[in-house]
């Protein structure tokens, strides 16, 4: 499940911009916020985590990993993030409890952080 989540966020979460200075500062301090919103909820509601990463530590810099490696991804397809958009969702990410992250509630607001002038085609590891 947390493949499948992680995946999703960072097909939503990481890929847009056009390497504009302050499109960059306002993608790191999204991802940087939302990895620790992702890891604390996490850590509270999956009976896995201890077990796929060993402590919050370690869920950032994977979270981190995988959504610069998705914004890159989104960025080649000429995508754009969209600040508000991720407010939105680092609110929601604040405000998911347990039974509405298992429910998709998280990955449902925070689907529409990048905009994309064609349909995004995900990207291969």
């Amino acid at each position: 499940m947390k493949v499948l989540f992680v995946g999703m966020v960072v097909a939503a979460i990481t890929g847009c911009g056009k390497g504009e200075s302050g499109d960059d500062q306002e993608w790191q301090q999204f991802v940087s916020r939302y990895a620790d919103n992702y890891c604390d909820l996490r850590h509270q509601c999956d009976a896995n985590f201890d077990n796929e990463f060993g402590n919050e530590d370690q869920c950032k810099k994977e979270v981190l990993t995988n959504e610069n490696k998705g914004r890159q991804c989104r960025k080649d397809q000429d995508c754009e993030f969209d600040p508000d958009e991720g407010s939105f969702c680092l609110s929601a990410a604040a405000e998911v409890d347990c039974a509405g992250w298992r429910g998709g509630e998280l990955e449902s607001k925070c689907a529409d952080i990048w905009s994309c002038d064609m349909p995004y085609e995900a990207c291969e590891d």
